[in-house]
């Protein structure tokens, strides 16, 4: 929510609104800047962004720093059957669909946003950390584990493979 202005030291400016996303490679080393769009700071209103950061691996630590910007509309996005919801697939592959981050580090991030008893179900490897952060509503996690909004859920490991979450409420959003 909000509108957030950013530059950097590789020429890459804009303005990211709600939904968008960017995907940022430091590698070898770049200068970013962040701070309140003008219009949106003149009149206010509620901002709320996530930033995760996400190690290289030693051998691409200085690769050429990059900046990718993902307008909302410009995600690849699945829709979910039942009138469920809308899968974002920012990085990664989710139902056959890819995600346009250029990442090091295998990494699924979808931003998923369900109806009211909206089901997602997910398939991700044994060996992955699985989180999530309710953005807002909440959800069950298989039918029994409730998380409410402004909270994080990490799955354990080597526990499957398959996992489900419905959506509590109306207007639901998670980052996974």
């Amino acid at each position: 929510q909000g509108k957030i202005a950013h530059h950097d030291s590789k020429g890459n400016y804009g303005i990211i609104s709600e939904g968008d996303a960017q995907w940022m490679t430091a590698g070898a080393g770049i200068l970013h800047s962040e701070y309140h769009e003008k219009e949106w700071s003149q009149q206010g209103g509620i901002f709320q962004m996530v930033q995760l950061w996400v190690n290289l691996p030693a051998k691409d630590k200085l690769t050429t720093a990059h900046y990718q910007d993902m307008i909302h509309d410009s995600i690849p996005k699945v829709i979910l059957d039942n009138n469920s919801g809308v899968v974002d697939v920012i990085a990664g592959n989710f139902n056959g669909q890819n995600g346009k981050a250029k990442t090091y580090t295998p990494i699924h991030v979808y931003n998923i946003r369900l109806n009211k008893d909206g089901l997602v179900s997910l398939d991700l490897p044994n060996n992955y950390n699985t989180a999530f952060i309710t953005i807002q509503g909440s959800v069950s996690v298989n039918g029994n584990q409730v998380v409410p909004t402004d909270n994080f859920a990490m799955l354990e490991n080597n526990k499957g493979t398959v996992f489900a979450i419905k959506a509590l409420e109306e207007h639901t959003i998670i980052l996974l």
